[in-house]
Order: C-alpha cells, then sequence, then structure tokens
C-alpha cells in the first residue's frame, strides 16, 4: 500500500499528462455484441492530429445498478480520454446469482476488447495496448477477463472468432476478488449442491490469478459497507503471491462507489486520477495525443 510520499511522487510523474489536456468527442451507443443485443458501450475519442500515431485504449465497465452512461461512468473516462486514451464505456447485464448471466457478462467484456482490436485503425487505438478497468461487478467482471485470457470456457466464439481478448493491465475499483469467502455469501451456500459450488469457483477471479496475470490496480475504501476492503488486501496478497506487478491504494473513511476525484461530493483523500495515469504509462504506455 502506497505511503502519503510515494502518492506525492505519483502526482509529480503523471503531470507530464495534464499538460496535454486533450479534447475528445463522445459517440454514444456504439454497438459492440451481435446485433441483436440490446448493451451498446459508448467512445470516447480523444482530439487528435493526422500525423499522431493509434493510442492505447481502457475499457471501463460499470457496476450493478449503474449504466455505461451515469456520472461516475464519465467522469472516468473523460478523464482518461483527457489525458489522450481511447476510452469505451461499456454496458452488460447485472451480476447475479444466475450463473448463466454471468458467463455471459464474462464474453460481453471479452467481446469489448475484441471490439477495440477489430476496429482499432477506424477508432486510432493500438491493439497492442489495451488495459480493462471496472467498479464493483464491473471490477469483478475485469478482473475476469485479464486473469482468463486463452482459457477456452471463458472465450466466445462470436461475433469475433479468432480474435484476441488479452490485455495488458487490469484496474479493480472496490471490486470482489474471492466472494466465496464473504459470511453472507457462504451463508446463503451452505445447502448448494457441489456441482454448482464448482461453477461459482469457476465464475472468481482468485480461481484463475497467475504468475502470468497482467498488472493490477487496485483501490478499495476502508469503509465500503457492500464489499469489505478485505477483498482487495487478499487480492494484493496472492499478486504478491505470485509476483504479478500490482499497486494498492486503501482509503481512510470512504465507503462504495467512488470515482476518480470524489465519493459522495466530497473529495477523496487522494487524488486517484493522478495515481491511475501513472500506472497507465508505467504498463500501458503513454497515449498517442501530443500539445
Amino acid at each position: 500500500m502506497r505511503s502519503t510520499a510515494a502518492l506525492i511522487g505519483l502526482f509529480l510523474v503523471a503531470g507530464i499528462h495534464k499538460s496535454r489536456a486533450a479534447e475528445f468527442r463522445l459517440v454514444a451507443d456504439v454497438s459492440y455484441l451481435e446485433p441483436s443485443r440490446t448493451e451498446k458501450l459508448d467512445l470516447y475519442l480523444p482530439s487528435r492530429r493526422a500525423s499522431d500515431p493509434p493510442t492505447p485504449a481502457i475499457i471501463w465497465i460499470h457496476g450493478n445498478s449503474h449504466d455505461k452512461g451515469d456520472p461516475r461512468e464519465r467522469n472516468i473516462c473523460g478523464t482518461l480520454a483527457g489525458a489522450g486514451y481511447v476510452c469505451a464505456s461499456i454496458n452488460h447485464g447485472p451480476w447475479t446469482n444466475d450463473l448463466k448471466a454471468n458467463w455471459q457478462n464474462i464474453a460481453d467484456a471479452k467481446n469489448a476488447v475484441r471490439y477495440l482490436r477489430v476496429h482499432a485503425a477506424e477508432h486510432h487505438v493500438d491493439p497492442a495496448r489495451i488495459a480493462i478497468f471496472g467498479g464493483s461487478a464491473g471490477a469483478t467482471l475485469a478482473l475476469m477477463v485479464g486473469f482468463t485470457s486463452g482459457k477456452a470456457p471463458f472465450e466466445p466464439t462470436e461475433p469475433y472468432p479468432g480474435t484476441s481478448s488479452e490485455v495488458n493491465a487490469i484496474g479493480d475499483f472496490y471490486g470482489t476478488f474471492d466472494f466465496l469467502v464473504v459470511p453472507e455469501i457462504k451463508k446463503r451456500l451452505e445447502a448448494v449442491p457441489a456441482s454448482m459450488l464448482a461453477e461459482l469457483r469457476l465464475l472468481q477471479p482468485v480461481t484463475h490469478i497467475s504468475s502470468k496475470s497482467p498488472p493490477i490496480f487496485i483501490v478499495h475504501g476502508k469503509d465500503d459497507p457492500l464489499l469489505d476492503y478485505h477483498q482487495a488486501v487478499e487480492l494484493d496478497r496472492i499478486s504478491t503471491q505470485y509476483k504479478v506487478p500490482h499497486e494498492l491504494i486503501l482509503m481512510e473513511n470512504i465507503g462504495h462507489g467512488f470515482d476518480l476525484s470524489s465519493w459522495k461530493g466530497r473529495p477523496l483523500p487522494c487524488d486517484l486520477r493522478s495515481a491511475v495515469l501513472a500506472f497507465l504509462g508505467k504498463y500501458l504506455g503513454p497515449p498517442a495525443v501530443q500539445p
């Protein structure tokens, strides 16, 4: 976990991104799944010169009860696009007790990665540099996408067959890493058949993390009433065990559902904008947009 001094250092490093202050345009409701699907994505495309090379991209996945166009999602994606990264905010179904739906959610998130690769030239994306971030249930999806690259049961066959869903980095904002250890969930699962428990284990990130997993940015509020911050602590511990590059930020007096700068209208104890941009610069590379 970072000290205050370390965070101040990151603010200084990330200042190079702030100096660009790139403008961007929003392209809403883009189809990224099969034509029959109602889920869409919003594209945040930074302004660019004709001579600018392709730029890295980040997918942002909202949590349950949220939408790709909510203020929190706009704040995060607008900040990333303003720094010069292409950003895609996707809609997906809720993460619930419906196991079939959860398998579909993972496939949809992987197809968002594939969409950016297939349409890389159109959107000026560098297909070799894509990250996936999410909040709450969206963070769990982001972890699953990053940890299961190339695993056949998780890779959708349509609508982008043969296209990789591999990502270079993951962002976990107040997500769940090992939900089977959550006391409330454990109690509800006491009477669940062993076969269902085995499938549930397949759908949690802790089952799939390995030494080959991408770097992870982990952030959680210590007063989170919905998802205990020890989920982040455990992800930090296991990532250390597997020597997966990662960064952990725990924030005092902060609950669930913050964006990059505030929670419930009040500033965060540390400005995550600089920390996130420094992480992306390190593991995804700088954006192509220049001053």
